[in-house]
């Protein structure tokens, strides 16, 4: 994966590779999930849970952030 550092977005940055590979949403987040646990075994992620939101099926879906990041989460409903 190539990074470019730039101050500004250049769509035609990520349309100009045409050899770059493309992957499904699904695809990419296997890969994700598993080199992270590749790299760091089980994890544990401190911060502040923000934007609660509980579906009518169970499901929640929020953000955990800190000072510096925010990642958006999910947590399913066991049956």
């Amino acid at each position: 994966m190539h990074a470019k550092n730039t101050s500004s977005f250049d769509i035609n940055y990520l349309t100009n590779e045409s050899n770059t590979k493309e992957y499904t949403v699904n695809e990419l987040s296997l890969y994700i999930k598993s080199a992270i646990e590749h790299q760091f075994g089980i994890v544990k992620v401190r911060g502040e849970v923000s934007g609660l939101k509980i579906a009518a099926s169970g499901h929640s879906y929020f953000s955990l952030k800190d000072d510096k990041a925010i990642l958006n989460a999910f947590v399913g409903k066991k049956l």
